[in-house]
């Protein structure tokens, strides 16, 4: 029920981001929820292999490289969902900054 919640929470999240950010589109409900698997599946797997290769850029970043990893993620998923466009690796780290934020209002939140 847990995950559930969680996939559901993200493809709004997903929505949002794709509604304030310029270059990021979601075309429907249904291409939200799949890039919420997507995205938890990627997160799950090749961003944490990213992450341990890039500890010395994110320790020389201070953790803002980690930035750059969600949006190089984001835009992996934006490849593997047909609904999903991310114009330009700019409008991905914007959407990574703001999914950023607005996950963590919603941790607040609930």
């Amino acid at each position: 029920m847990d995950i559930i919640v969680t996939l559901l929470t993200n493809s709004i999240l997903l929505l949002l981001v794709a509604h304030f950010t310029d270059g990021f589109e979601i075309k429907d409900w249904t291409s939200a929820i799949i890039g919420a698997v997507v995205l938890a599946i990627l997160n799950a797997t090749i961003a944490r292999v990213f992450i341990f290769f890039s500890i010395p850029f994110i320790a020389l970043t201070l953790g803002l490289f980690i930035f750059v990893i969600n949006a190089i993620i984001l835009k992996i998923m934006a490849s593997f969902v047909a609904g999903v466009k991310i114009r330009d690796f700019n409008a991905a780290l914007i959407a990574s900054l703001l999914m950023a934020l607005f996950t963590a209002i919603a941790n607040i939140i609930f």
